[in-house]
């Protein structure tokens, strides 16, 4: 497991772009982030 709290993530979109993400705003697990928000 890799801690949220204090990193960031940089994912790939499919056209090249580089999205960078601070872990502080990713909710729980990818199945359950559309039942919290």
């Amino acid at each position: 497991k890799i801690p949220k709290t204090g990193n960031t993530f940089i994912f790939a979109l499919n056209d090249g772009i580089q999205v960078r993400v601070k872990g502080d705003r990713l909710i729980a697990r990818p199945e359950d982030r559309i039942k919290k928000v």
